[in-house]
C-alpha cells in the first residue's frame, strides 16, 4: 500500500461523526431558533393582517349601507370626510402596530443570533482545550 493510500486509510478510521456533529452543533440550533421565531413572526404578522383587513372590509360594507341613506349632497360628503378620516387613522394605527411587530421580531432574531454566538464560542473554546 502506498503512503497516500495509507494516510486516507488512516484518515477515514479516524473519522468520528460525533466529534462533527458536535462542531455544527450550535449552528444547527441557532438556525433551529431562527426558524421557531421567523415562522411564530410571520404567523403573528399575517393575522394582525388578517385581522385589520377583516374590520376593515366590515367597515366598508357599513360606509356603503349608510351612503344609499344619503338624502343630499352635503349629507354624502360629510359621510364620506368621516369614512376617509377613520380610514386613514385606522390605516395609521394598523402601520404602526405592524412595525411594532417587525421590531419584536427583529430584537428577538437579534437575541437568537447573539445567544447563538456567545454558545458556538463557548463550544469551540471547550473543543480546543479538549484537543490539546
Amino acid at each position: 500500500m502506498s503512503d497516500n493510500a495509507a494516510q486516507r486509510s488512516a484518515a477515514i478510521a479516524s473519522f468520528n461523526p460525533y466529534t462533527m456533529m458536535e462542531f455544527y452543533r450550535p449552528a444547527v440550533m441557532a438556525m433551529t431558533d431562527l426558524n421557531e421565531k421567523f415562522c411564530s413572526n410571520v404567523l403573528s404578522m399575517n393575522s394582525e393582517w388578517a385581522n385589520f383587513v377583516n374590520r376593515r372590509l366590515k367597515q366598508d360594507v357599513a360606509f356603503s349601507e349608510q351612503l344609499l341613506g344619503c338624502k343630499s349632497i352635503g349629507e354624502m360628503y360629510s359621510l364620506y370626510a368621516d369614512f376617509m378620516h377613520g380610514a386613514f387613522d385606522a390605516y395609521h394605527k394598523e402601520f404602526s402596530q405592524m412595525a411594532q411587530i417587525g421590531s419584536e421580531a427583529t430584537n428577538e432574531v437579534m437575541h437568537v443570533l447573539q445567544h447563538s454566538m456567545e454558545t458556538g464560542a463557548r463550544t469551540g473554546k471547550a473543543s480546543a482545550k479538549s484537543r490539546h
